[in-house]
């Protein structure tokens, strides 16, 4: 199993913020102020989640939608 410093995760979260960006603009147009501050901001787990919604959403709230609560 290979080892990944600190240094390599922050540098792998910025490649997926750059690349969902880029795919968000391309396909929805210049990103308004609340979901680039959103996109700065997120985990990612949800940058994953955003990116696999990219792929289905027809409008951009879907892509940000809040995940349903699990029941438990």
């Amino acid at each position: 199993m290979e080892y990944v410093t600190s240094f390599e995760r922050v540098g792998m979260k910025h490649g997926k913020k750059a690349v969902l960006k880029h795919l968000l603009t391309r396909r929805f147009g210049e990103l308004p102020e609340r979901e680039t501050r959103r996109l700065e901001a997120a985990s990612s787990e949800e940058l994953d989640l955003w990116s696999d919604r990219i792929l289905d959403a027809e409008r951009l709230d879907e892509v940000f939608a809040k995940a349903p609560e699990s029941t438990r």
